[in-house]
């Protein structure tokens, strides 16, 4: 006989009580199951935390030592309870972001990347979810450089004359321009902004 430390939950669907005994030969089973109601706990607090795509949960149950064929299979029941879904995970995001944090098209794909989204779900998904808010890049741009604006307290006039004038605009221009390209906006949209936000400032 063996002596089995599992969670209660799986004894119980074993019709066993805690503390029996267990056969050799249904040790091993026993066992899977236990790891295998383990990894659906771990993925249930993770996905409790806040929403994960497919891959970064993945990842995050496989740095637990657990191993790959028994996290493939949790992941497999929670794709089909509708539980872990990849495009309400980017949808969801891409959302979030619009609200609260804007990014061009190129940042919000290459954060969904970083989290684990395929590259051409990323970006269907980012159309898709632009299109359903009835935003467009120019609006997050704007509405990104507005965050700047109130930020940096505004440039007012530097004192000095025309030229200071003009260096302390140049400067602005160029802060400006790389806030927006780090944040994921198309060349021409950044072009567009930074000329309204520069030019508001300095009439």
């Amino acid at each position: 006989m063996a002596r089995l430390t599992a969670a209660v939950e799986v004894v119980a669907a074993a019709g066993l009580r805690v503390g029996d005994d267990v056969e050799e030969s249904a040790l091993a089973a026993l066992e899977r199951s236990d790891l295998a109601w383990r990894t659906r706990q771990a993925a249930l607090e993770h996905l409790a935390y806040r929403p994960r795509s497919v891959d970064e949960l993945r990842r995050r149950l496989l740095r637990k030592d657990l191993p790959a064929d028994v996290v493939d299979a949790c992941l497999a029941d929670l794709q089909e309870r509708g539980w872990l879904d990849d495009d309400a995970f980017a949808a969801t995001f891409v959302r979030e972001r619009i609200r609260r944090k804007p990014r061009g098209r190129r940042g919000l794909v290459s954060e969904l990347r970083s989290r684990g989204v395929g590259a051409e779900r990323a970006a269907r998904v980012v159309e898709e979810t632009l299109e359903a808010e009835d935003v467009s890049e120019l609006d997050l741009a704007r509405a990104a450089a507005r965050a700047w604006s109130r930020r940096s307290g505004g440039a007012g006039h530097a004192s000095g004359g025309a030229a200071a004038e003009r260096d302390a605009r140049l400067r602005q221009r160029r802060r400006l321009y790389a806030y927006l390209t780090r944040r994921g906006f198309s060349a021409d949209v950044v072009g567009v902004v930074v000329a309204e936000v520069t030019r508001h400032r300095h009439d």
